[in-house]
């Protein structure tokens, strides 16, 4: 029986259509997951995670996805929420990166437009600034050139038409302004959609599924020549570990389910660990001669109330304390600035937003901006990501690399470190061709009818545009405003039935954008509580674990019940 009928057979055993993705759907795949054999068991369900699985299954490979905790949880869902080329990487000399990063930001432009809009971004110019004008100019018209001028080129706006556009900016040696284009995104949902679009294609996917174990044969050591240059460092590992890769040894993937408390088994051909910034802490923990890999940098951001503060134009600003750009970003109605960035030791896990974080953006914006005075009452909410920067030695983060980097770590395990949320795709197509390479076993099973470098943005578009076209009640991605009880029940409906959403905290967090926008009623937040109750038959002792998780998340994210 081929594959895709024995998953029509489960599903009619699970009374399952296509399109659910719920907790029967994970029965179903734990199923299928502990009785198959994958081509690529992907570990990680962020933003690289799930595109290189909706990449390698519309190959026609068998591609399994874990992930530990919720879909997309991870630095994938606390990004800046922009699509950009990184003007300060300029600075470094980083042409290459900028120009992939651009192309990669046109590609989403283009085929995305759903969840990618341009937006305009205003750069104020001062006479103390550390780079001064004639050097930001030439930056700008860099910029534009790696674009390859298919974005709106950047104008410079005279210091009297600034203060006119913008009049509550800080005028004392105010030179002007320079206003270019980038693009603004929703982070979360185009993590949501790679991970629909995979399900479609036959991907087998499960999350709160912990990898405890990878039984290998033989390892090799790596990370011994670690280069940024991905496609040169494939290449050396290619020609390092081809020969011994070409047998039919198959990986035992020890898993824990942290939903139902079970452990189970998984056989691959090859596995790829897309980790984020848990690649060391993981790692270790798999490999005995696991080398660090990373440089982990925490960024905080907040969400201001529009009353307080609004631009309709995206603001970029200097700071005058440690130099660092800093974004103050029309969004969802309201404000949001950031960000911070600072180098953090600790679990990724238990990352959060301090009030020395709170305290530095807000003073920055207000130094730039008259009359403002913002408070930390004025915030919506907050919240932190860590970036899973490439360890280099004596750099300061904020001039660590953003380019990736793919290793093979054990026989037929890879890891890919590093990267940006807008150059995914790129990520994703390169780590499919250094898999092919290291691991002909791969290859030779690649259906004969699919283009290995077929455009994932253009699929991606294809998947969102069927979204469009489904009831706009069941559809979250569609609904307009998710800030009243008959939207938010049909989004938490939509999210338990195809989100493979079991905790309350998931739901608000990543299901919802009402951390932007509002304070939450209780009203509210019970309606959605009894109705999680009812779908998963909860205990009360149930219910209050459930309570506290929620609870936790609103205390370190600063939103308030009302």
């Amino acid at each position: 029986m081929s594959f895709n009928k024995k998953i029509q057979t489960l599903e009619n055993k699970y009374n399952l259509s296509p399109e659910d993705f719920n907790f029967n759907r994970r029965k179903l795949n734990k199923e299928l997951l502990t009785t198959e054999e994958f081509d690529i068991v992907v570990v990680g369900g962020g933003i690289v995670g799930s595109s290189l699985a909706n990449h390698a299954s519309k190959m026609g490979l068998k591609v399994a996805l874990l992930e530990a905790s919720h879909f997309g949880s991870g630095t994938s869902s606390r990004s800046s929420k922009l699509i950009h080329g990184g003007l300060r990487y300029l600075e470094q000399l980083d042409f290459k990166l900028v120009f992939e990063s651009l192309k990669e930001r046109n590609l989403l432009l283009k085929h995305n437009k759903h969840f990618v809009k341009k937006l305009d971004f205003v750069f104020p110019i001062y006479k103390n600034d550390r780079v001064p004008k004639w050097k930001m100019s030439l930056g700008f018209w860099i910029y534009d050139c790696l674009s390859l001028f298919k974005n709106s080129k950047h104008i410079f706006l005279n210091k009297n038409t600034t203060i006119k556009k913008y009049p509550n900016l800080q005028t004392k040696n105010l030179q002007g302004a320079f206003v270019y284009t980038d693009a603004q995104m929703n982070d979360v949902k185009i993590t949501r959609s790679h991970l629909l679009s995979s399900h479609t294609q036959g991907a087998i996917l499960s999350n709160y599924s912990e990898v405890k174990k990878i039984n290998s044969e033989q390892n090799t050591e790596h990370n011994s020549e670690q280069s940024q240059n991905t496609e040169q460092n494939t290449e050396q590992n290619t020609e390092q570990n081809t020969e011994q890769n070409t047998d039919k040894e198959i990986n035992k993937i020890q898993v824990y389910d942290k939903l139902l408390d079970q452990n189970f088994s998984i056989s691959a051909k090859h596995v790829l660990l897309s980790l984020g910034p848990w690649t060391d802490i993981v790692g270790q923990k798999l490999f005995s001669n696991w080398k660090p890999l990373l440089s982990l940098s925490k960024g905080s951001h907040l969400y201001i109330k529009k009353d307080r503060f609004f631009c309709k134009e995206a603001m970029v600003i200097s700071s005058d304390k440690d130099g660092r750009i800093i974004f103050i970003i029309p969004s969802q109605g309201n404000t949001l600035i950031g960000t911070t960035e600072s180098k953090f030791n600790q679990d990724p896990s238990f990352v959060k937003t301090e009030q020395e974080d709170i305290k530095y953006l807000l003073d920055q914006v207000n130094k730039f901006f008259t009359n403002l005075n913002l408070e930390s009452k004025d915030c919506i909410s907050y919240f932190s990501g860590v970036r899973p920067l490439i360890n280099s030695t004596n750099k300061l983060d904020s001039k660590k690399s953003r380019d990736h980097l793919i290793n093979l770590v054990s026989k037929n395990v890879s890891a890919v470190v590093g990267g940006k949320f807008t150059t995914h795709r790129k990520m994703s197509e390169d780590i499919i061709n250094h898999i092919f390479k290291v691991n002909k076993n791969i290859n030779q099973n690649l259906s004969q009818n699919q283009n290995p470098n077929q455009n994932l943005s253009q699929n991606l578009s294809q998947n969102q545009n069927q979204n469009q076209n489904q009831n706009q009640n069941q559809n979250p991605h569609i609904l307009p405003n998710v800030d009243c009880e008959d939207n938010l029940i049909s989004a938490a409906n939509f999210s338990i039935q195809k989100g493979m959403c079991f905790y309350l905290s998931d739901f608000f967090e990543y299901h919802t954008s009402l951390n932007m926008k509002t304070n939450l009623t209780k009203d509210l937040l019970l309606s959605v509580e009894n109705l999680f109750k009812n779908k998963y038959s909860w205990s009360q002792n149930e219910l209050e674990k459930q309570r506290q998780s929620l609870e936790k998340y609103f205390k370190d994210c600063g939103i308030k019940i009302i």
